[in-house]
């Protein structure tokens, strides 16, 4: 199942075809991050309970729960710098833009510790008296990561992303019919045949004379120019794709005040939990 699979579900459920859609796709755009995103806060929840309730550390719980596999990254660190505080001088690094949890950190094959805000003021203060350079330690905050000793190298941190804002993109044939364009897709206009072109990832013709909302209102010049597909496909298993779905098929149903559609998703999330 992909995104376009998921979106002929919902117009299947709510028994509209693609000329008499009970719903657009700038709304299926607009409900389906938001819905990936409440999805993955559950979950996160879910592991914050598990971690409380087994007196586990939450790192732990994330890598061992399936739920959140998909989301598990590991990146080298780039982009060294320092800063004083007081008479302590500590190592910084900027953090991954998508980072929310840390899992583990290395620095060469040493293991470095993550500690609270709270432990890390202490070793700011020099109030913690260790071997830094054999037990290093870090703690990350606004997208920044600090640790100490201040001259660890080499560091690379696995960690929980947050998942990627899927969207949907199509364009349509001279029937008005919807042609869903994939990761890597693209249209071409080409100032020889005055047609905009659709191709796939391997430069392979889709489909001849499209139309696509980019163009609108365009002046084709005398070169050539691509568009190319803002698809993001959603990163959950196919599983968790029908839970999205179920919970959007519910929003729906109480915008268009449809008993129906929200007696009928009320009951496939309640089999979903």
């Amino acid at each position: 199942m992909n995104i376009y699979e998921t979106y002929k579900y919902l117009l299947n459920v709510i028994n509209k075809d693609q000329r008499g859609r009970g719903f657009s796709l700038e709304q299926y755009n607009n409900l389906l991050p938001f819905e990936s995103i409440a999805l993955f806060q559950f979950y996160i929840k879910k592991a914050e309970e598990v971690a409380a309730a087994g007196q586990k550390e939450m790192s732990a719980v994330i890598f061992e729960m399936a739920d959140l596999s998909n989301f598990i990254e590991t990146k080298e660190l780039v982009g060294y710098s320092q800063s004083n505080y007081g008479s302590i001088i500590v190592g910084k690094v900027t953090s991954p833009d998508d980072f929310q949890y840390p899992v583990a950190l290395t620095s060469g094959n040493l293991p470095v510790e993550m500690v609270s805000i709270q432990t890390l003021q202490k070793y700011r203060r020099g109030v913690v008296h260790e071997d830094l350079a054999e037990n290093p330690v870090a703690f990350i905050g606004n997208h920044v990561l600090e640790f100490l000793p201040n001259d660890l190298e080499d560091m690379v941190l696995t960690y929980l992303r947050n998942p990627t804002e899927p969207s949907l993109d199509f364009c349509t044939d001279e029937d008005d019919m919807e042609i869903f364009m994939p990761e890597g897709y693209y249209i071409l206009y080409l100032p020889q045949t005055l047609l905009f072109n659709l191709y796939d990832g391997d430069n392979k013709l889709i489909k001849s004379n499209v139309f696509h909302p980019f163009f609108d209102g365009y002046v084709p010049p005398v070169n050539p120019v691509a568009y190319h597909s803002k698809t993001v496909e959603i990163e959950w298993d196919e599983i968790k794709w029908s839970v999205i779905a179920d919970h959007i098929l519910f929003l729906l149903g109480l915008n268009q005040r449809d008993p129906l559609v929200i007696q009928s998703a009320a009951k496939l999330i309640q089999d979903d939990a």
